[in-house]
């Protein structure tokens, strides 16, 4: 913990404690405030009681609502009523000892003797004047202090400013792989000359394809495809200030791979600082450069074992539960601070998320659902949609639910909206997300359709096995063609937009 943190854990334990001793201070004080109060007023009284008799004015300056009844006493000893509430009946008022009936829990006796006058005031003491006064704003106040305080800490032992990738210590530990050579050859030590020369010449002749080059990094590449399976900690700036948000924005379901992995790497470069950072796809023996888009030949790959490496940095993709090879992301790193492996995967783990797949892994579905959108815009006077549909809060229904489970529950939704829509065109785009297309129907049934079988709560309730049902709601995004004339992607793209409105606006509703 830092030495801003752990002070303003020790203010905030202190100040507390001190607070509520104050608080209870202030609350017993609320007594002795009403006591002085009441002898002011009795002060203000007892003139005109010695004269015979009490003026309207002296009794306009008394408190209101501050008491029931007052009670003084005469020259003959005798106990009279003077001043009391209009709610109370004066009927009732026989005995200056007991409280007026009605307000037995509410009222408090004051006895006093001014100038050889006897009163007796029956006390509201649940007058909210003095708890205001002496509670209320006093927690006011002190929330104030406290607030405060804690600013002058904050800016007071705030650290200095630092980029993404500080060299100054921290409690991040990154990911680390223990070092290993290469190429795995005799130990020099024991090799001749002759021997060395011979090596030597061995890898100028050597062709290095894209499986040897794995062959010669294939334990690390086995460390690193064991980690794309596995949860790690990532740092504390790197959850709080790289642009998720952003990255997700720029995904479409229609865009192509090389069009998404390139604004990632844009949007990412702003945080990382890296150069040149650039994919290399798989591709048989060889790889395809995504900036160029063409295909090249990677020789020497040094794989990252530390976050600090200088130079030329190639990280592993592993996406999707793929135990082979899809390829790597390349960057160059020639900073004085380290990078962090750990916040690296998981800005390629987040791209290559389930969401994203239907992009990277192409089944054909959504390009002929492309064609077949452009072919009905084409015609004429023929009105269409696309919808997007999610269900709500998916995260953490993957949480809380077996990766079995939610592949149940994927189908069986899948499979309701192929019953419920069988003219349309439906397609599962990623775990728990669909896509659908429909034609020649007007803009307003097409979202009455959507409405009546969203809001169908109890068709939503999915029984995934013998013990277990889960619940859902749904997003929803739509866009019509309407009287305009426009290409599939604009009308795609609409539709993302409002699945995104609908989602961010709290979910299960329509857009």
């Amino acid at each position: 913990m830092s030495a801003r943190g752990a002070l303003s854990v020790i203010f905030t334990v202190v100040f507390l404690v001190t607070s509520a001793f104050f608080i209870v201070f202030q609350t017993l004080e609320v007594k002795s405030d009403q006591n002085s109060t009441a002898e002011q007023a009795l002060n203000i009284l007892v003139a005109d009681i010695k004269k015979g008799t009490v003026k309207e004015s002296a009794v306009r300056r008394l408190p209101k609502n501050f008491f029931y009844v007052l009670w003084v006493e005469d020259e003959r000893n005798v106990w009279i009523p003077l001043l009391y509430d209009k709610k109370i009946d004066v009927s009732n008022l026989e005995n200056p000892l007991t409280p007026p009936i009605g307000k037995e829990s509410s009222a408090r006796k004051y006895l006093k003797s001014i100038d050889n006058v006897n009163f007796i005031m029956w006390i509201n003491k649940f007058n909210p004047e003095f708890y205001i006064k002496n509670i209320l704003l006093t927690s006011l106040f002190l929330a104030f202090l406290y607030l405060l305080i804690l600013l002058i800490i904050h800016i007071l032992f705030r650290p200095p400013v630092e980029t993404a990738y500080s060299n100054a210590e921290t409690e991040f530990e990154d990911i680390e792989f223990e070092e290993k050579a290469a190429y795995d050859v005799k130990s020099t030590a024991a090799q001749t000359n002759k021997e060395t020369e011979a090596i030597k010449e061995s890898d100028r002749e050597e062709v290095k394809t894209a499986e040897t080059v794995e062959d010669a990094n294939s334990e690390i590449l086995d460390e690193y495809k064991n980690l794309w399976y596995k949860n790690f900690k990532i740092s504390d700036d790197f959850k709080n200030k790289f642009p998720f948000k952003k990255i997700l924005a720029s995904s479409r379901i229609d865009s192509s791979p090389e069009e998404l992995l390139k604004k990632a790497l844009s949007i990412a470069s702003e945080y990382f600082r890296w150069e040149n950072p650039n994919f290399y796809i798989k591709n048989g023996d060889k790889y395809i450069d995504v900036r160029s888009n063409s295909p090249c030949e990677l020789t020497k790959i040094e794989i990252a074992n530390k976050g600090d490496k200088k130079g030329n940095v190639y990280i592993p993709l592993y996406p999707f539960k793929n135990d082979n090879l899809y390829g790597y992301l390349f960057f160059e790193w020639n900073r004085v601070e380290r990078f962090y492996i750990a916040d690296v995967l998981f800005f390629l783990k987040y791209l290559f998320s389930e969401d994203n797949k239907i992009v990277f892994i192409k089944n054909g579905e959504m390009d002929n659902a492309a064609k077949a959108i452009q072919a009905a815009l084409d015609k004429k006077n023929n009105n269409c949609f696309c919808a997007l549909i999610a269900v709500d809060n998916r995260e953490k229904i993957r949480i809380e639910h077996n990766p079995l489970d939610i592949e149940t529950l994927d189908k069986m939704i899948f499979n309701k909206l192929k019953s419920n829509f069988k003219k349309d065109t439906v397609i599962n785009i990623s775990p728990m997300k669909y896509f659908v297309f429909g034609e020649k129907i007007t803009s307003e049934k097409s979202i009455n359709l959507f409405k009546e079988w969203a809001q169908n709560k109890d068709a939503h309730n999915y029984k995934v096995s013998a013990t277990q049902n889960i619940a859902v709601t749904f997003s929803i995004g739509i866009a019509t063609r309407g009287e305009r004339e426009l290409r599939y992607k604009t009308l795609i793209t609409e539709a993302e937009n409002n699945l995104r409105r609908a989602a961010s606006q709290g979910g299960d509703q329509i857009v």
